[in-house]
């Protein structure tokens, strides 16, 4: 985690930028099954929970009173079993503490705080079932109403403050993408005619893993690199292919890097694919050159 004032800090800008206005709620992730309830998924905090609260832990949601300025973090204390299960673990006053100083309250509070709200509740828009159940529950609507409730001006603001990076955050990226840079290299040392796919993505995942993290999104490496989006990996590689790796890794506090690259399955180009290739790498630094503030995003493209 950053230090307590960065939270707080982040979290006084997000209110003005609200013009101290309503009652901001933020869903934090749970851990999701991945066959029975108690085997379930590497656990991933929601990245916006993370921004203005760093607490890296399932189970735990916040709201943020933006007129008082007032955070509370909602979740449950840890029993004996959890204890017995992950080993001693920090309460909710201690997390509080460290995501710059919120009030702690029970999930069962939350029934209380939309119930009685006078002012406006603003909400992100769900990307997980279980997200949507909850806000159907808690604004007592049908779970296909929930898009209704959902606040453009906290997406305007949120997205108007994590678009400027803190001196902090450059650090995290240029880590991220140090990372991300690691993985295709180990890539293309991998890749080699009679190998599959899967061989190539087993060593580039296992770069991050390595670092304690793991990938920012499901690997593409694949030969049939005109297929976008592209997550099957049981083809053989043959010499004269050209791989595509689109990967990336992510830093110790969750920032992602994300790279593309393609290069050739043995090695050496041949002359008209170092040809196309030479063309986007042209086309890329041509972008970077012109990169600068006030340049139109549609102009570089």
């Amino acid at each position: 985690m950053f230090s307590p004032s960065t939270y707080l800090q982040r979290r006084e800008a997000l209110c003005a930028l609200m013009n101290h206005q309503g009652v901001i709620f933020l869903s934090g992730n749970d851990e999701s099954p991945m066959n029975y309830r108690d085997n379930v998924y590497h656990f991933r905090q929601d990245s916006t929970f993370l921004y203005f609260f760093g607490l890296d832990k399932p189970g735990l949601s916040a709201s943020i009173d933006c007129s008082t300025g007032k955070a509370t973090l909602y979740g449950h204390d840890v029993t004996i079993d959890h204890v017995i299960w992950m080993g001693p673990q920090p309460s909710l006053a201690d997390m509080a503490s460290k995501a710059g100083g919120a009030n702690t309250a029970s999930p069962d509070a939350l029934s209380t705080l939309f119930d009685n709200a006078t002012q406006p509740i603003h909400i992100l828009p769900p990307y997980r079932d279980a997200h949507t159940l909850q806000l159907a529950s808690l604004f007592r609507i049908s779970p296909s109403d929930v898009s209704s409730r959902v606040s453009e001006e906290l997406i305007h603001a949120i997205v108007k403050l994590r678009s400027v990076k803190s001196d902090e955050e450059l650090e995290q990226l240029e880590q991220a993408c140090t990372r991300t840079a690691n993985m295709h290299i180990t890539g293309m040392k991998t890749a080699r005619p009679g190998i599959l796919e899967s061989e190539v993505m087993a060593a580039v995942r296992s770069v991050p893993l390595s670092y304690g993290r793991d990938v920012t999104f499901p690997i593409i490496c694949s030969v049939r690199g005109e297929v976008l989006h592209n997550h099957h990996h049981d083809n053989r590689l043959e010499s004269g292919q050209l791989l595509l790796l689109d990967s990336g890794g992510e830093s110790d506090f969750h920032y992602a890097g994300d790279m593309t690259r393609t290069f050739p399955v043995d090695g050496t180009f041949t002359q008209k694919q170092a040809e196309v290739y030479q063309i986007v790498l042209d086309s890329m630094y041509k972008a970077f050159e012109m990169i600068r503030p006030g340049v139109l995003y549609r102009d570089i493209h």
